[in-house]
């Protein structure tokens, strides 16, 4: 009966652990979602992150974020794959 009790209490500490840290990452992701919504906020043409990873996936945002804090234009990048061009070499 003791053993079952401490794999039962033992069980609950690991769910509990794993449920904090969840939530503690869930915490850091929209702390950080906001700081970044607060500095994308200072551009002309102010832009939204609302999924993070979704949001800075194709690095659109992520090029604003860059200019905001470098306070520099950025040159943006087209990410239409047909039109990227690589050299032909025909020795190959």
């Amino acid at each position: 009966v003791r053993s079952h009790f401490l794999s039962s209490g033992y069980l609950i500490l690991v769910l509990c652990l794993l449920s904090s840290a969840v939530e503690q990452e869930q915490v850091q992701k929209r702390t950080f979602t906001n700081w970044i919504n607060a500095q994308l906020s200072k551009r002309n043409s102010p832009s939204l992150v609302q999924d993070l990873f979704a949001d800075l996936s194709d690095g659109t945002r992520l090029l604003d974020l860059l200019e905001v804090m470098s306070g520099q234009r950025l040159v943006s990048v087209n990410t239409d794959l047909s039109m990227m061009y690589m050299p032909w070499d025909s020795s190959m």
